[in-house]
């Protein structure tokens, strides 16, 4: 019974990567910075700050100073959530009705971890963007194009990453070797 618990963890039992962990730490370092600099200069900040920007780069919308902590609040819950995610979410046991033998498991957990790690820096550098931003009164379009195309590189890239895997997987219980 204790066999067959340890064995269905798999890729559970592997630890996260290093680099994943780095990552992770590196988010949330990310998003504590800019907290911590969002207070240095919030007594800075007029009671009115701007907190939506237009295409044209100008605020069209504004709220009270404090709202320049919400962004920062909500990336830290957005990374917050998707570590455990990272770390138990590890049950990819089959694909199309077909079991995953361990090492591609592994190897999908491994792609996923990795997409959410990156997700996470991403959020972290949003963080950042919203701060400047606000705190500017100004947007500069650029950065946060860029930090959200990057993100849906990262998606597409991982998630076929990720599907190529369990698909090669599948092929190959279809077709095992040295079979006909």
């Amino acid at each position: 019974m204790e066999e067959s618990r340890i064995e269905s963890q798999g890729a559970g039992r592997r630890g996260m990567k290093p680099v994943d962990r780095i990552l992770f730490v590196l988010a949330v370092l990310g998003v504590l910075a800019s907290l911590a600099y969002t207070a240095t200069i919030y007594s800075d900040l007029p009671d009115r700050i701007p907190t939506h920007f237009g295409l044209s780069g100008d605020a069209d919308a504004w709220g009270g100073k404090s709202s320049i902590w919400v962004v920062p609040a909500i990336m830290m819950a957005l990374i917050a959530l998707l570590y455990p995610v990272a770390v138990f979410n590890t049950k990819a046991t089959d694909v199309g009705g077909e079991p995953v033998p361990e090492p591609v498991r592994f190897q999908i957990v491994s792609h996923m971890r990795r997409m959410l790690a990156l997700i996470a820096i991403c959020l972290s550098l949003l963080s950042w963007d919203a701060v400047f931003t606000m705190s500017q009164a100004h947007a500069l379009q650029w950065p946060t194009a860029v930090i959200t195309i990057i993100l849906l590189v990262i998606c597409v890239v991982y998630t076929v990453k990720m599907l190529s895997a369990g698909s090669a997987a599948k092929k190959s219980t279809k077709n095992p070797p040295g079979g006909s």
